[in-house]
């Protein structure tokens, strides 16, 4: 491990495994329960664990990545076991005899169709993958697109809004010059009709 681990790892820690071997790195993401690493029993219980998880030893394992906006959208991925056992069912191969090589061709054969069902599984979880990337993106955008669109929405009825106040304030004003001009008017006559 690139990290110290001591006896346990802890709530949501995030450790990154490093082949002794070659330079590849694994990074784990612990979830909301705490390993227990502090006996030989928890430390080989987290190794099986990871083991079946990543499709090692004897069986294959299966791991659930969320590929959506809700938790609900998930994609489960099962990759099977490919160990030279499995695929050539535990025979030990020759090519010493046209018997051995014969029946050697044959498992090389099974094992190849074995291994391209395997590839056109994991093609198809990546398309699964990537669809669900690019319907995200558009939702994002979308999203974005929805929130402009709000907004300017809102700033154009907020200035629509005050351009009517403004007329109609200034009609009131108006109307209110217009009936005092009546009333003179009016006055006058009452006095020009009274003389």
């Amino acid at each position: 491990s690139a990290t110290n681990l001591g006896d346990s790892i802890s709530e949501f820690e995030i450790i990154e495994f490093t082949s002794a071997t070659t330079s590849n790195t694994i990074t784990l993401r612990n979830g909301d329960n705490e390993i227990d690493l502090s006996t030989e029993a928890g430390a080989d219980a987290f190794e099986a664990d990871l083991r079946d998880s990543f499709g090692i030893g004897e069986g294959s394992g299966s791991l659930s990545f969320q590929i959506g906006a809700s938790g609900s959208n998930t994609l489960s991925v099962t990759i099977g076991n490919n160990t030279t056992d499995r695929l050539f069912a535990g025979e030990s191969l020759s090519v010493l005899t046209t018997a051995d090589a014969t029946i050697a061709e044959d498992a090389i054969d099974d094992a190849l169709i074995t291994i391209g069902e395997q590839l056109a599984r994991v093609g198809s979880y990546q398309e699964v993958a990537d669809y669900a990337s690019a319907g995200l993106s558009s939702e994002i955008l979308n999203k974005d697109s929805a929130r402009s669109a709000l907004a300017d929405t809102d700033i154009a009825f907020e200035a629509t809004a005050l351009a009517l106040a403004t007329v109609q304030s200034q009609s009131a004003i108006a109307v209110i010059a217009q009936t005092q001009a009546l009333a003179n008017n009016l006055v006058r006559l009452v006095e020009a009709g009274l003389s």
